[in-house]
């Protein structure tokens, strides 16, 4: 009988055995997977986000919460820019696009933001970004339509809404605070980007004063902030250190790639946590598999003695051994591979429309290529000492019991 043979009786033979180990395998092995996409994910969305903008600058205060303000569309802003003082940077040589930025109504819990076309054409991930149907607000009652929120919401061209005051997210309170002065209409939607721009709402500049108004028509109109990008990437620090040295007006101006980076050193922490508990209780699995393997070898050791009788050598019982471990481990990982994507592709769309979370790829990636052979490697591993036990024994003391 050839080794393939003797392979598969032998398996046959502890069929439930062999199925235990490989689940474990499995459940270990598709932990390190969906986390390793996971966090391949957030590294994806975090680089698309600051998109073709150079510069994020805002009131004086927090970079942290004015890059949440300008790239997530979250949290209230608690100062304001007077508009006129991007007019006055726009005329810098260095400055190649600038576009200011207004926020602090919704829409059924969503953030509206009144933004300047100059974002959507130079400077938004994926730019020139384009409406899928309709076009950019042209005019004060225009609105355009993030795409997940436009899906979530059921919004369709020429839909006629009102926008609420505040972050209001109840139906009582989003009526209480709602803007009626003015009825907007649908004219635009937006392509998915995988983005905070999804999951917002964006208006004409001019429409948030009008909402706004508080009848001082003296009063110069006022923003959150605004982007920058420059003509030459060489100029950002040198632009950053003058706008922050400002008297007028203090500014504060950030890197939003750096600041980005600095964010996700923190989230790193919490991913190298999860990733080493995977990773325990993969090793905790492969401590299963040996076990089992070497428990195993006294209920099997007339069997390899009878191999030795019919003229197997040593190290074809040995090899029988390992070819069980590979075995456990290449089916544990095929099966791991096409339940990750499965479920991928089940899931993540609905994910990302319910939580705003980035969207995860399908296929493997060489980091996962890696995780997978490191796991097959160390399952050799597992199997080296019952391999040691096998080659040692000898045939007479295996026919003896």
């Amino acid at each position: 009988m050839t080794l393939l043979g003797f392979l598969q009786v032998s398996l046959r033979s502890r069929r439930t055995m062999v199925t235990l180990a490989t689940a474990g395998l499995f459940i270990s092995l598709c932990l390190l997977l969906l986390l390793e996409k996971a966090t391949q994910a957030l590294d994806n969305h975090f680089q698309k986000t600051t998109g073709g903008v150079h510069l994020l600058v805002g009131p004086r205060g927090s970079e942290t919460d004015l890059l949440l303000q300008g790239l997530f569309f979250q949290g209230q802003a608690q100062n304001t820019l007077p508009q006129v003082l991007a007019k006055q940077w726009r005329r810098d040589a260095r400055i190649a696009e600038i576009a200011s930025f207004s926020s602090g109504d919704s829409y059924r819990g969503h953030p509206v933001v009144a933004i300047e076309p100059a974002f959507f054409t130079s400077m938004a991930p994926g730019a020139p970004l384009k409406p899928t149907m309709g076009h950019l607000p042209e005019k004060p009652a225009d609105v355009l339509a993030g795409a997940q929120v436009a899906r979530k919401l059921n919004l369709k061209l020429h839909d006629e809404i009102h926008l609420t005051h505040g972050a209001a997210s109840s139906s009582i309170m989003a009526e209480y605070n709602e803007h009626d002065e003015i009825t907007f209409t649908v004219t635009g939607i937006l392509p998915a980007t995988g983005t905070a721009l999804d999951r917002a709402l964006y208006i004409h500049p001019d429409a948030m004063e009008l909402l706004h108004d508080n009848h001082n028509h003296h009063q110069q109109p006022k923003v959150n902030g605004f982007y920058l990008r420059l003509n030459n990437p060489r100029d950002i620090l040198t632009l950053k250190w003058e706008l922050q040295q400002q008297k007028e007006e203090p500014l504060t101006a950030i890197l939003p790639a750096m600041t980005l980076a600095s964010l996700r050193e923190q989230i790193a922490t919490a991913e190298t946590v999860l990733f080493a508990l995977s990773v325990l209780v993969f090793l905790s699995s492969l401590l299963t598999l040996g076990l089992f393997m070497t428990v195993l070898l006294r209920e099997r050791q007339k069997e390899m003695a009878i191999l030795r009788a019919l003229g197997a050598s040593r190290l074809k019982i040995a090899l029988l051994v390992l070819f069980e471990s590979w075995l456990v481990c290449t089916v544990a990982s095929l099966v791991a591979v096409l339940a990750v994507n499965g479920l991928i592709l089940l899931t993540t769309e609905k994910l990302f429309e319910l939580t705003g979370f980035p969207l995860m790829s399908l296929g493997l990636s060489l980091r996962e290529i890696f995780i997978l052979s490191a796991g097959w490697f160390t399952v050799t591993l597992a199997a080296i000492v019952p391999v040691i036990i096998l080659y040692r024994r000898s045939l007479s003391r295996g026919l003896q019991s």
